[in-house]
């Protein structure tokens, strides 16, 4: 006997946070019709997991489709939806489905021994059953698999919880099973514990499905849709548990999934463009989640206001119309907000005088480098200084003074109605060739067309 798990059963209530553990009916469906076009002996584990999607679906719209009313929380085979679509392999059946054995015969085919409410001769049942069908749903109280006859092999479709033995006390995914033989009763027999939603499914019930293939795609209508979207989100708002498995999911998956993450930023794109309420709302979600982190986060906060300040200085240099709005905005804002206008007089002067400071510094540090290259201290340089005499003569008032405070002739614009020679008394002793010094307060005289004094 060959045994094939899947990757999950039923009661993954991530996958299915609805109807969890409820679909099994509509899980053996999906299993007969995908053995209908695959060979169960070919299926792999992503075979299995196409058939528990698929018949979630199922078990949904045949829920959905049912009266306001109806209060079970499980389905016979004859309550599904006789539609069912795969739509990976874009393959739609149609499915007719007969009740054909309530626990005593089989269309009178054979009698069957009663030796308590689950432990009926199976075997017996279903050989009978495989004379004249192929694919049927075997139910006992609120479960039900698929049992399946193709090209002389007997399978079995469980979408429960089985070990790699094929029992139902293991704790693997869902199953296939393969056999030349009739399958056996621990193979086929269900929980017997299991609560049941109503009296009548105490009794075992085999069901046939005449499967036909066809190339109609079923879609649900948008009221449908529009119904199951609201009820996901409903669960994923109240059911914490479920918000943060999913949440932890999706974002593993947008991680490392690059075409998921590039479709997921389209869709999000494509949406934030065409619907305003959604702009709105994801703009203000932002702004708010933005703000906080920029508050607490001290390190983002910085980076944030650098990267920023590059983007506005980059704009202000290459767009001239948004550099010429700024200029008039900031104006404005200067000659109207009290507060902005003190704010910038306080920078400017925090500023000067820091310059200011700065500026005295670097004389000082200029000075003390000097003197320290001539090998001379400051106290020597200012002893030298004070040693020297007055031994510049100035030509207009023939006295000595130093020669920081006087003045080359040449360098004096005088008027043009005054001779230097007629002026300055002291000119006549030096010679033709010779050029003298004046006293910085003659030079202002002469400057102005004045005889100094």
């Amino acid at each position: 006997m060959r045994v094939l798990n899947g990757t999950f059963d039923q009661s993954d209530f991530i996958r299915f946070p609805k109807y969890f553990g409820r679909q099994c009916t509509a899980n053996a469906v999906a299993g007969a019709c995908k053995a209908n076009v695959v060979n169960p002996s070919l299926w792999t584990p992503q075979t299995i997991d196409e058939c528990l999607m698929t018949g979630n679906r199922l078990f949904e719209l045949s829920y959905e489709l049912l009266p306001s009313n109806f209060n079970h929380l499980y389905l016979r085979p004859d309550e599904l939806y006789s539609t069912l679509s795969f739509p990976e392999n874009e393959i739609t059946f149609q499915v007719e489905i007969d009740e054909v054995f309530d626990g005593t015969s089989i269309n009178s085919i054979a009698t069957v021994s009663n030796d308590g409410p689950t432990n009926y001769c199976l075997h017996d049942a279903i050989l009978c059953f495989f004379h004249n069908f192929h694919y049927g749903i075997f139910t006992s109280q609120v479960e039900s698999i698929a049992v399946m006859k193709i090209e002389n092999e007997y399978n079995v479709f469980d979408s429960h919880k089985r070990c790699k033995n094929g029992l139902r006390d293991g704790a693997n995914g869902a199953a296939v099973l393969n056999n030349k033989k009739v399958p056996a009763k621990k193979q086929i027999i269900v929980n017997n514990e299991t609560a049941s939603s109503s009296p009548a499914e105490l009794i075992n019930k085999i069901y046939d499905l005449r499967i036909r293939p066809t190339q109609v795609k079923y879609e649900r209508t948008p009221e449908m849709k529009a119904k199951n979207v609201e009820q996901i989100c409903k669960r994923y708002n109240t059911d914490v548990l479920v918000k943060e498995t999913k949440s932890k999911q999706v974002k593993e998956k947008y991680q490392n999934d690059k075409s998921f993450r590039q479709s997921h930023s389209k869709k999000m794109h494509e949406k934030y463009n065409t619907n305003e309420s959604f702009k709105i709302s994801h703009s203000k979600k932002m702004q708010e989640k933005m703000r906080e982190k920029y508050n607490m986060d001290e390190s983002f906060k910085i980076s944030h206001s650098k990267k920023m300040q590059e983007k506005m200085k980059e704009k202000y240099n290459t767009n001239g119309l948004f550099k010429n709005s700024h200029n008039t905005y900031m104006k404005e804002k200067y000659q109207t907000d009290a507060n902005y206008h003190n704010k910038l007089l306080s920078n400017a002067k925090n500023s000067y005088q820091s310059l200011q400071g700065s500026k005295r510094k670097l004389n000082y540090q200029n000075l003390y480098h000097a003197s320290k290259k001539t090998k001379i201290s400051l106290q020597e340089r200012f002893n030298e200084q004070k040693r020297e005499m007055p031994t510049v003569i100035c030509t207009c008032c023939a006295q000595l003074f130093f020669k920081k405070s006087t003045v080359h002739e040449l360098t004096l614009k005088i008027d043009k109605s005054l001779k230097i020679s007629d002026v300055c008394i002291y000119r006549s002793h030096l010679q033709e060739n010779e050029d003298g010094n004046v006293r910085s307060t003659c030079a202002n005289h002469l400057k102005k067309g004045k005889v100094p004094h």
